[in-house]
């Protein structure tokens, strides 16, 4: 068998190639993140349930992408994925609440102290927001990154030289 001509996985360390994977799939939560809360927005949605939609649909792309790509996990059974499916919920629940919080408050507290000084249209709101999706999201993705790799990665061998 040939191996292909380019095989990043064999190019980096495989650490390198897994922070890759990861990055990549956050890249795509916020891409889906923006989208989904624009285009409810758009509805005139107000921003705690837009933002709620979009925190759902990222909690079950992350679920299939991470397990599966990021972290090769392989399901042996369905009752294995659902567990692992709960157990992956709870892990991130409190990171979500914590993206949602500090997206929402932080932008109710913002919007209303520059509104003492000057008006916002809808496209400067959509704005701010943007900012504080990407802050909010590199803070709380970085230090989800090693809770995951702490959570779902296996312990490594012990030496049996001791």
């Amino acid at each position: 068998m040939t191996a292909s001509p380019f095989q990043p996985e064999t190019m980096l360390s495989p650490r390198i190639f897994e922070i890759i994977k990861y990055a990549f799939g956050c890249g795509c939560s916020i891409l889906l993140k923006f989208l989904v809360t624009a285009f409810l927005s758009a509805f005139r949605l107000p921003l705690w349930l837009s933002y709620l939609a979009a925190q759902g649909m990222i909690l079950l792309f992350s679920y299939f992408y991470h397990s599966k790509v990021t972290f090769s996990y392989r399901n042996d059974s369905f009752s294995a994925a659902v567990r692992k499916f709960f157990a992956f919920t709870g892990s991130v629940l409190i990171f979500k609440i914590a993206d949602y919080v500090l997206v929402v408050l932080g932008m109710k507290w913002l919007t209303n102290h520059l509104e003492k000084n000057m008006e916002l249209d809808f496209w400067l709101r959509q704005g701010i927001l943007f900012l504080f999706i990407v802050f909010t999201s590199l803070l709380i993705f970085s230090v989800r990154y090693f809770w995951y790799r702490f959570l779902f990665r296996k312990p490594a061998k012990e030496s049996v030289n001791g």
